[in-house]
């Protein structure tokens, strides 16, 4: 059986966003006769199996001293460690020495994992996080280091057979400077659109609303005060029943902890959950919350779960993050969507999120009229085009949208 080896971070079963798009690809590829290994992140160094293929687990223990780390990070930025490059290395060697792949697929970010790609040649790039056109190169003493951030950019692009960047990042790659790679370089989009099974849930008016936010916060880019201050308004026109649940992690979590305390439980804070659990949350959930990246310049970048949200099928909530914020054009076209604007006045979007739950509680969008307007964000869509460039016959994968 033909098998492609997949480089990435976090996996699962509590994987990153981008880990989550790996098992995406791995289920239709699957479908397509496909195995297909991994090489991520872990606990401690083995080798275990899914029903995917192998998974290589790399764990490197973070350096002690918090001074020394941001030193080391300070002369080898964007990199984060050189000793989990080298061990993306040696997992890759150890991998391919093992068995015959069409292909290895480096998955941004981490970047060490697609520099070990680099140095062992025959691998496609599949950007789900820019380098270049990323909200880490426009913060403080980063800003004057972005020069770096270009220089392994260009190495990694240079040698890679093909590279796939994420539709939202369209504009930033149709510079001049990226003409020398566009003959190997195609735009597609989030490979999250998954019909999940999750039943519906009808409304009862006796349990209190279930509101959900899953994914990553940041004080800097994502963050959940201006969805705190307005929920917790809003609850005071439904008795206090209600509840902003939040399966996240980052920099947030104190935060969300002191919110949850001033709020008398309307805000919760569940933590960074597996797939499974996170399932179960939604089904229970009447309304999903999703916050916009707030970026400046060129940056931009949609939020996985903003595809995730849509598959679901259920309302969304989307506080707009500004004029970078790009998750707003694909929540226009999904029937469910309110956007709430935060430089407007409180009370008045209280009002808008008030109407919205009473008139959409237990109100639900078909997967299959989701999958209709977003066919690009299916898995077997990513899969076709891999497949394509692999030199495979995409028509199973084209049959199947």
């Amino acid at each position: 059986m033909q098998r492609v080896l997949f480089i990435c971070g976090n996996y699962d079963p509590y994987p990153s966003a981008n880990g989550v798009c790996v098992l995406r690809l791995q289920e239709s590829l699957l479908a397509m006769g496909i195995e297909s290994d991994v090489i991520c992140m872990g606990e401690i160094d083995d080798v275990t199996q899914s029903k995917y293929g192998a998974v290589y687990h790399l764990h490197v223990p973070p350096l002690q001293n918090g001074f020394f780390r941001k030193i080391v990070r300070f002369f080898i930025w964007p990199l984060k460690d050189i000793r989990v490059l080298k061990g993306y290395r040696k997992r890759i060697q150890q991998a391919s020495a093992e068995r015959n792949y069409l292909c290895l697929i480096g998955v941004l970010r981490p970047i060490e994992g697609v520099l070990a790609c680099a140095a062992c040649g025959n691998y496609v790039i599949y950007e789900c996080d820019s380098i270049s056109n990323n909200g880490d190169n426009t913060y403080g003493i980063k800003r004057l280091l972005r020069w770096r951030a270009d220089l392994l950019e260009a190495k990694m692009y240079r040698k890679a057979k093909h590279i796939f960047h994420m539709v939202c990042h369209s504009d930033f790659y149709s510079q001049k400077k990226y003409e020398k790679y566009r003959d190997k370089s195609e735009l597609i989009d989030i490979p999250q659109l998954v019909d999940e099974g999750i039943a519906d849930k009808a409304a009862n008016h006796d349990e209190p609303i279930q509101i959900l936010y899953s994914g990553t916060l940041s004080e800097d880019t994502r963050s959940p005060v201006y969805s705190i201050r307005l929920i917790d308004a809003l609850a005071k026109q439904f008795d206090r029943r209600v509840e902003l649940n939040f399966y996240s992690r980052g920099n947030c979590e104190g935060l969300l902890e002191k919110a949850e305390w001033e709020t008398k439980g309307v805000i919760q804070k569940r933590g960074y959950v597996s797939l499974g659990v996170l399932n179960e949350a939604v089904a229970n959930a009447d309304f999903m919350l999703s916050i916009g990246n707030c970026l400046t310049g060129t940056v931009t970048s949609l939020p996985s779960k903003v595809i995730s949200y849509m598959a679901y099928g259920k309302p969304i909530i989307h506080i707009d993050g500004g004029r970078n914020d790009v998750a707003k054009a694909y929540l226009e076209q999904y029937p469910l969507t309110l956007i709430i604007h935060p430089e407007e006045d409180l009370q008045k979007n209280v009002e808008l999120v008030s109407a919205f739950i009473r008139n959409n509680r237990g109100a639900r969008v078909p997967f299959e009229r989701v999958k209709e307007r977003f066919a690009q964000n299916t898995p077997e869509y990513t899969v076709m085009k891999l497949m394509r460039v692999l030199g495979e016959d995409g028509e199973n994968a084209s049959d199947e949208l």
